[in-house]
Parts: structure tokens; sequence; C-alpha cells
């Protein structure tokens, strides 16, 4: 006899509400089914899905069939079997399409087969977002009723490359320039499947700090600049006023410094752009930043406890990234509500309450890390995401996001996560690659809270001291200017070599030799914007200043540079002096 089913074969497409099938349909029929959808140009997206029932027995076989669709705009819907049309009734709301199946064929027996096919399209599918294509695909329920699935992302050559998957991918090939991204049964769950296609991200910043002393005496007050990381390169267009120097803190954060008298205040303006990589793609970067000792990344610190016993029983059986971010999703719920007025608890506290914002989220992914063994730094800035499903935060009051990284030692590199994300997405899975959005400002690793990120330097709660917008096109980086100076400081002689541009140099090629002296190097991994390092020179010795005046001579780069020692001729003087008083 005729079965009349309601079957989720139609829920493996990209945006459906899952419909829940009779309790014997999986017994009843074998399904399989294989889903292509083709991206165009512009975003809109072409879906096709085929799908294959089996009759496990004689006296049944599938007579209608019934699709939800969570959009209203779906387009160009045809459907049919070997006979012709299948398409019964298409109903529309503001929620979503409906569309009833009636099948031309009664096929019966066991083991015989229905195939049939639905076509549709889905306006505006892909969203394009500054350089990066993203599309979402939801997640599906009652897997267990499939036998096999295929699910296939079609892409064209102006998307670019892919960037980022949020599940692991069963294939990857190219057909005529296309891109065929291909997932089966075992790397789809309920989740959501977010796909990011492009070479990289760009985003304009533009950062107001304001900084003042109350003090009685001068000091020195730095701000951090948003820095060069594996995986963002940034351009500085506008540092005003200039600092006196930028330096480099033992996490590579860029801090420029300003002297600031007693009672003054001071209105310092940062504009530059960042360029933000899908993998670890600043190749200069990565070669200066390698070290060896990760020990720093292990400590416990105020917010992180990792020597407290409730976190080292926890790591007996959490002890990889994976494990770590799934129980933390599993455990923990994003505090909705003013995000400006949450005070950070730490680790410890946010385990004990099962709730909080990102950094509840963060410090306790970085505790638990450092407790397992592994190195793990909290990171502090931007993220960006058109899916509502992902924001956990409002940028609104300059509130940020923070996330994490932790190190692998196969990989050889810091490897970005988002357990916030993880869990107000139901649990994409960034261990898995890292999206386009995320926009580093600063790091903490050796301090859990310093240096504090833009959008602290303010008068006002309210003030907006952060703007972050997609930039059209990519500005040019800067030429280096490195220029060396001989300075005296007390003494001894310091060769300085200061950075002039707005942008960083990483392990220039630095010689110096002085007149009948052997040639030495200077090694510099790297010279931030506007940034200097120093180091001691020897001294030249009466004899060398008795006839000529001595010189040193410094070769960076291609650049030939020579330099006058200071206050030769006070040595000479002194020389005579110390002489005659003998």
């Amino acid at each position: 006899m005729g079965k009349k089913l309601l079957l989720t074969v139609a829920s493996f497409l990209l945006v459906f509400i899952i419909s829940p099938l009779p309790a014997k349909a999986s017994l009843e029929f074998k399904t399989k089914s294989s889903i292509i959808y083709q991206l165009g140009p512009r975003g809109n997206a072409e879906i096709e899905q085929k799908v294959s029932l089996t009759n496990n027995f004689s006296n049944i076989y599938p007579k209608e069939y019934q699709l939800k669709i969570e959009k209203e705009e779906i387009e160009n819907i045809v459907a049919h079997d070997k006979l012709g049309n299948i398409v019964k009734k298409i109903t529309k709301n503001s929620e979503f399409t409906e569309i009833q199946l009636s099948f031309n064929q009664e096929v019966v027996g066991k083991g015989e087969k229905l195939d049939f096919e639905i076509h549709y399209s889905l306006p505006k599918f892909a969203v394009k977002k500054g350089q990066v294509w993203e599309i979402t695909i939801p997640g599906i329920n009652n897997l267990e009723e499939v036998e096999e699935l295929t699910l296939t992302v079609k892409a064209p050559p102006s998307f670019g490359k892919l960037a980022y998957s949020s599940r692991p991918i069963a294939s990857s090939e190219t057909e005529a320039g296309w891109q065929l991204i291909s997932y089966h049964k075992k790397q789809i769950n309920t989740r959501p499947l977010i796909l990011a296609f492009g070479e990289f991200q760009i985003f304009d910043f533009d950062l107001s700090f304001f900084l003042e002393n109350s003090k009685d005496q001068s000091e020195v007050v730095e701000i951090p600049i948003p820095p060069d990381t594996a995986y963002q390169s940034i351009v500085l267009e506008e540092i005003t006023p200039k600092p006196e120097t930028v330096a480099l803190d033992s996490d590579f954060n860029w801090l420029a410094r300003y002297r600031l008298n007693p009672e003054e205040t001071k209105n310092i303006r940062v504009k530059g752009q960042a360029k933000i990589f899908p993998q670890p793609e600043n190749l200069p970067f990565v070669n200066a930043s390698k070290t060896t000792d990760f020990s720093p990344y292990l400590k416990a610190d105020t917010y992180w406890e990792a020597d407290n016993p409730t976190i080292r029983e926890l790591v007996q059986k959490i002890n990889k990234p994976k494990t770590i971010q799934d129980f933390i999703v599993s455990q923990m719920d994003y505090e909705l509500g003013d995000v400006t007025s949450i005070k950070r608890v730490g680790a410890v506290e946010a385990y004990r309450l099962k709730k909080g914002v990102c950094t509840e989220f963060s410090d306790l992914f970085v505790t638990l890390a450092r407790a397992s063994g592994i190195p793990a730094r909290e990171i502090e800035g931007f993220a960006f995401t058109e899916n509502q499903k992902l924001v956990s935060l409002a940028v609104d009051n300059d509130v940020l996001h923070s996330w994490v990284e932790y190190w692998d030692d196969q990989k050889s590199a810091w490897i970005p996560a988002d357990p916030t994300w993880a869990e107000t997405t139901d649990g994409i899975d960034f261990t898995q690659g890292f999206d386009l959005g995320h926009f580093a400002f600063v790091i903490h690793g050796l301090n859990s809270d310093y240096p504090y990120p833009p959008g602290f330097y303010k008068t006002d709660q309210k003030q907006k001291n952060v703007s972050i917008e997609f930039a059209s096109q990519l500005v040019s980086q800067p030429e280096i200017e490195l220029v060396p100076s001989l300075v005296k400081s007390e003494n001894i002689i310091l060769l300085k070599i200061k950075n002039n541009s707005l942008a960083a140099a990483y392990q220039p090629k630095i010689k110096i030799k002085t007149a009948k002296a052997d040639q030495r190097e200077v090694a510099i991994n790297v010279l931030p914007p506007l940034g200097e390092e120093k180091t001691e020179i020897k001294k030249p010795n009466i004899f060398q200043t008795v006839f000529t005046k001595p010189q040193l001579e410094v070769i960076i780069n291609q650049d030939y540079f020579v330099l006058d020692y200071p206050d030769f001729k006070l040595n000479f003087l002194s020389f005579f002096a110390n002489l005659f008083k003998k």
C-alpha cells in the first residue's frame, strides 16, 4: 500500500527547519542523498538535491514528501521523478516556504528504488563583506535516518580560495577554475557549517587615546598600537602626535611611549590598515617571533589560576585543545546584557558560575590549557561577522572581543580558537580553522590584563574611541627607513638604529666597523614602526683621535652611513690632563 511520509531527506538542504520522521521511517527505507549548491558570482545559489529511497519491505512505498525551507525568497522551485513533475503545493509565509511533493511512481517491492530531484534558487545566499564571501549552512537533524549523504559546495573562481571551513573537509578539487568542496555524513552534524572564501580581509582602523598625568612629576605612559602577528599585517598611516619611541614587549605588542609633564593631557590618534590572513602567512613575523621557551605561557596568573586544585582535577580528563573547548561549550552559558558593567572574575569563578562574557570563556580556556601543559594566551581585539548567530558582543561603547591562541608543536605555530563563539553558535569548532574577522589589538601572554587594549583610554565610557571599517582597497606598505646614530650614555657610547617609517622592519642586515677594527654584525629580529634598538659601541682609544677624526661605518641592508663619534675631542683633552697630573 502507499505510505504518506514526511521525509528528513528534505532537511539536508542549506536552510531547512527539521521536521520529525515517523518512528519506523529509517527501518522502512534506505535513504541516500547528494546535495550540490552552486554559488554564482553575485552570491546567488542554485540548489540541486538528488534523493534515492530504497524499500526495505515489499508491501510499502513512498507516496508524498514535504519540504520546509527557512526562507520565503526561495525561487524557481522544480521537482521531478522519472515520470515528470512532482510539485503538489507551495506555501509561503514570513518565516519559511513549505513544498509538498507527490510522486508519480508507485515503486513497490523490497529493494526497489525511487529516485527524484529537487531544484531551486536562493538569491543573495552568500554574503560579501570587505574582501571575503561567507556562507552559512545550518546543521542537520535526524542524520541517523540517512545511510549516505554528500554535500558539495561549488564556488566560482571570483570568490578566491577557500579561507576557512568550520568542519573538516572530505575532499576538495578544482574544476575549470571552480572550487568543489565536499562533506560526507561524518563531517555533518546538528551545528552550523560556515565557509569563507578570500585571500585575505582588510580593515581600516581609527583609534583615539586620551592620556592624563595627574602627578606632580613627569612620567612615561605607553599605549598599545595594533601589532603585526602571524595572522595579520599592519600598515600605519598616522600617529599624531608621534611618540618618543615604539617598543616591543615579550609578547610582541607594539607600545608607543609618550612623556607627559605634570598635569599634562594628550589626545592621540592612530590610523592604519590591518590585513588579516586565514593561516599564519605573515612570514617575516613568523620567522622573527620563533622561540623555544614556552614556560612563561604555562604559568598561573591573576585570572588564570592554573595551579588551582579544581583546575588540576579537571585537566585529568580535559587536556587537549578540542576537548577543552568542547568542555567549555558544554559547561558555560554566554551572559547577555550590559557587558560594560560585568566585572572580570577569572577562570575558577567563571567555572563555578557556569556563565560569563568572552573574557571568562577565554580565561577558562587559557587556564585549562596551561594546567594541561599547553602554552596558551589571550587575544583582545575586534571581531566581525554578518552572521547574527556568531555575534557575542556588541561593539558599541568600544566593548571588544576576547579569544585565545595555543601553541601547536607539530605545526610550530600559535593556533587561534574562539570558545565564546563556539558556544554562541551552538558549537562551531574554531579549532579546525579560523575565520577572517578577528583583528588583534593586544596579546596577553606574560600578563593576563596588560597592556590595556584600545578603547580603554577615554574620559567618558560613552565615548566611541574605536572605529573599524572594511577597506575598499589595500594601501601600499611604506618603504622602511632605518637611520643609525651614535649617542653618549654615561660612560659608554651606543649605536642607535631608529625606524623612522610606519611599518615594522624584520631582521635587517646591519654591519658595523670602526677604523682599523674588525667588522661585526648587529642582530635585530624586529623593529616596530618608530621603534629603535641600541647596542654598545667600543670607544676609540686616544691614539685613534690624535691624527684623525674617528668614525664608525654602518651598513643597513644596502644603505651606507659614516658616523662621527661624540665627544672625541673631550677624550683627547682628558687624556693630556690626566697625563700632566701624573
